[in-house]
């Protein structure tokens, strides 16, 4: 099934909001989209909305219709022709997805395929000034062969919209659903939404508990409410959560940026915020595109830099002692999350998340058991805001790695985690080794992938990007 957009010079912002808020619910990783523009866009708001589409969707496709058509329901009419055309040729059934029907919950693609059966699927519903006569909704799942059915009808009353004049010989094949919900409301008044309905709301007001409790999507609200309402319940309760740092520069950027796009592709939801944190000479051009993809993953997304000293022997320790205090200054714990540490399932922070709250105590993450003094937590751990109050003297060292330093000051305070949050450093005799070997592959075909714990959610170190691609194989 392919997801088709429709838009126009009128509504590409409000599509825009739209695909955003799909990727604030996770996005679509295992669906492609067809973009359907009408030929009056202008190609630089094509290229914003192709971009931000493909940080939702696995594949995106773009076309456009023969020339520009003004006005509804001609200009809609002339956009579904050209996107059932489209799907005839690909023989692929297609949601046709209107920028003002907005998807209420993660996962809600899925459902939706889920449910499909073949034929039409969508919201039947009765016309209240028509006795005995019932629509589909226009936002639907359609056959393939769509544009046969519908076609024949547009070219004979091309003055009605495409639901409205194939009702008759749609419907015959049609099936109600109630995962897609339809509700036009009355002329110049579309549906509007707020948290509390007061005397003084006007008559198109409606709040949450209005929607259908099985839909999974809502047509229509145009004033973009609804997606305002569904963000601020999204997010309730992130300011208690921990923030996951990404640390970076320009050496392994590339990786973290594979990484962010590994966690699109699995489908997470937004259920974190993140600091990304970087020296001051990283190229702003890869500031902004690895930002650009973290908003895809994480609630809200925020920056912050430093100025690396020369000549340090552990830079890495100098990074997370700035990480340390920009988060004891925020007041959250936060997860120091590598670009080598790899995400497994999509659940995987709130897996950690309910492991560390549940674990009463400050710092959490993978046990190193080693040759004294070895014995530390890996560095890739959930610390606590008050972290430089807790480890004084390692806030003060730069010439040791951090989690080796911290090691005395700390351990008591620890949880080990190492069966959700697994670690290890090399390969030795084809084994994972949590202080030596050497460096870590997984080529395909590797049964080293056999030995990552099944408990686990993330693994930490793949620095080359093969785990990444042996997991989006499985997808």
């Amino acid at each position: 099934m392919i997801v088709v957009l429709p838009f126009h010079a009128g509504d590409a912002d409000q599509l825009l909001d739209l695909l955003s808020f799909m990727g604030h619910l996770g996005g679509c990783p295992r669906h492609s989209a067809l973009l359907v523009a009408d030929a009056g866009v202008d190609w630089a708001t094509a290229v914003g909305l192709l971009e931000e589409a493909s940080g939702v969707f696995r594949a995106v496709k773009f076309i456009v219709n023969e020339t520009h058509v003004a006005g509804w329901p001609m200009g809609a009419n002339s956009l579904f022709v050209a996107a059932a055309t489209h799907a005839k040729e690909i023989n692929e059934p297609f949601l046709w997805l209107e920028s003002d029907a907005i998807p209420v919950r993660p996962g809600w693609l899925e459902d939706i395929h889920a449910a499909y059966h073949g034929g039409f699927m969508g919201h039947i519903y009765s016309a209240p000034l028509v006795e005995s006569t019932k629509f589909l909704s226009g936002v639907a799942v359609y056959p393939p062969d769509a544009i046969d059915y519908i076609g024949p009808c547009i070219i004979a009353d091309p003055l009605k919209g495409f639901d409205v004049s194939s009702s008759f010989g749609v419907l015959s094949s049609a099936h109600h659903t109630n995962l897609i919900q339809h509700f036009f409301g009355e002329i110049g008044l579309a549906p509007t939404f707020g948290d509390v309905r007061r005397t003084e709301s006007p008559v198109n007001f409606f709040t949450l508990s209005e929607l259908h409790p099985e839909a999974v999507l809502f047509h229509r609200n145009k004033d973009g409410t609804l997606i305002d309402l569904l963000r601020l319940k999204l997010s309730e309760g992130t300011s208690n959560r921990m923030m996951v740092v990404l640390p970076f520069y320009n050496g392994d950027a590339e990786i973290l940026i594979k990484n962010l796009e590994w966690m699109v592709r699995m489908g997470m939801g937004k259920t974190h915020d993140c600091l990304l944190s970087f020296d001051d000479s990283t190229t702003k051009e890869l500031v902004r595109h690895i930002f650009n993809r973290a908003t895809h993953v994480f609630s809200k997304v925020f920056k912050t830099s430093y100025r690396m000293g020369h000549g340090l022997r552990f830079p890495q320790t100098f990074a997370w002692q700035h990480a340390a205090r920009a988060m004891e200054q925020i007041g959250r714990s936060w997860l120091w999350c590598e670009p080598d540490m790899i995400p497994l399932k999509p659940n995987w922070l709130t897996v950690l998340q309910n492991e560390y709250d549940r674990c009463g105590k400050p710092f959490m993450g993978s046990m190193v058991v080693g040759i004294m003094p070895m014995n530390h937590l890996n560095g890739t751990a959930i610390y606590p805001p008050n972290t430089p109050a807790l480890l004084p003297v390692t806030m003060a060292t730069l010439d040791n790695a951090w989690d080796i330093q911290m090691a005395p000051e700390m351990m008591h305070l620890a949880h080990d985690a190492d069966n959700i949050m697994h670690h290890l450093w090399g390969i030795v005799s084809g084994v994972f080794h949590p202080l030596t070997g050497e460096f870590p592959t997984f080529p395909r075909g590797s049964p080293l992938l056999n030995q990552i714990p099944r408990t686990a959610v993330v693994l930490h170190r793949s620095k080359d990007g093969t785990l990444i691609d042996r997991l989006s194989e499985k997808i």
